[in-house]
């Protein structure tokens, strides 16, 4: 899978399409925007107590890929991306 030119090892689904259009759940902030002098960023995932309750035992694969917008071609150009980790939603 790939996010531009670089392999992402996540599944390509609605969930990262919507990412990679800039559309990031409502109960996630962070997920976008430029990284501080040491290269840290920071995505939070804060829902409502309760609200969650359907995604009890499931695991989501999430992954943080960076780019840079390069003014030759005028497109984004994939650098980095991060390990796969899971996300698993407990009681």
């Amino acid at each position: 899978n790939s996010f531009h030119g670089i392999h992402v090892p996540v599944v390509v689904d609605n969930m990262f399409l919507q990412c990679v259009a800039g559309y990031y759940p409502p109960v996630t902030s962070g997920g976008q925007g430029v990284l501080d002098a040491n290269g840290h960023g920071f995505v939070a995932y804060a829902a409502p107590a309760g609200s969650q309750t359907a995604l009890i035992g499931l695991t989501f694969w999430t992954c943080v890929a960076t780019s840079d917008y390069d003014p030759v071609t005028q497109q984004q150009v994939g650098r980095l991306v991060s390990m796969a980790r899971p996300l698993t939603f407990v009681p």
